[in-house]
């Protein structure tokens, strides 16, 4: 069966990554695999969030730095179902992509859709209880993100902000570094 919000799938293959009870055991409902792109191509970080017997799929990084997603948290932002970033605070919608944000105002808070800013991909669970995640490598907008009817997110070259991030693998990230600034 399908499940609900996820994004259009372009003509990639659909690909077995966890099963429902590994999902469920997972600390905060998350969970974070990999899934290769087919037969070329570094494997893409993708984290499976389960909330209310629905699963979604978005890219494992954030968009803004890379963090690890699977150790953000999952709440209620303005009425959407949202991970929040672990290293800045980031409220990415996870059934969307887009990017949320509070803005006060003189009376009271209002949640902005900033635009798409993490590329989500659609979810099928088998009979079995085996998840299924096909990567979607089309750009849906679904912000106004930029005031000119278009988000300013998608570029030009069929890429969202995290498509930056997605394919760092852990041993592939940044590693600390400490700088002397004179003594």
């Amino acid at each position: 069966r399908q499940q609900e919000g996820m994004a259009s799938p372009s003509a990639t293959e659909t690909k077995a990554v966890a099963t429902v009870q590994q999902l469920q055991e997972a600390k905060g409902g998350m969970l974070r695999v990999e899934v290769s792109p087919g037969s070329a191509g570094k494997p893409r970080q993708i984290l499976l969030v389960s909330h209310k017997g629905t699963i979604f799929a978005l890219d494992g990084r954030c968009f803004h730095a890379g963090a690890p997603l699977e150790m953000g948290d999952i709440e209620d932002y303005g009425g959407r179902l949202c991970v929040r970033c672990p290293w800045h605070s980031y409220r990415i919608d996870v059934k969307t992509g887009e990017h949320m944000q509070a803005r006060q105002t003189m009376t009271s808070t209002v949640i902005k859709n900033l635009g798409k800013r993490q590329r989500t991909h659609k979810v099928t669970v088998d009979d079995k209880g085996g998840i299924h995640v096909t990567l979607d490598a089309s750009i849906k907008p679904a912000g106004d993100s930029n005031g000119k009817g278009e988000d300013s997110a998608a570029g030009g070259d069929g890429q969202l902000e995290s498509d930056h991030y997605a394919m760092i693998a852990d041993d592939d990230s940044p590693k600390s570094i400490t700088i002397s600034l004179g003594t």
